[in-house]
């Protein structure tokens, strides 16, 4: 369970080493690492392509977040992210 602590943070370092949301391009710093897969999927949990960094608005505070819009978050991927939509699907 350490261990998997450990991994956690670090993956969510990389992710957030963007630097500001790719959603929004927010710069705050407020910045969380999304997983587009679920944590609970052990396979994916720290797969760098199952992450996006993204505000906390845009993670889990506004009515379009990727947590409350999940449709709208995935059609964002789509549109946006096209090596990790092509990786998600």
């Amino acid at each position: 369970m350490k261990l998997e602590k450990k991994a956690d943070k670090q993956w969510q370092r990389v992710i957030k080493q963007v630097g500001h949301c790719e959603r929004c391009g927010s710069t705050t710093n407020q910045l969380h690492a999304h997983h587009i897969i679920g944590r609970k999927s052990v396979a994916y949990r720290h797969d760098l392509s199952n992450g996006v960094c993204l505000c906390a608005g845009c993670h889990t505070m506004s009515n379009w977040s990727a947590h409350k819009d999940r449709t709208g978050f995935l059609d964002w991927l789509k549109r946006n992210r096209k090596g990790q939509w092509a990786w998600f699907k």
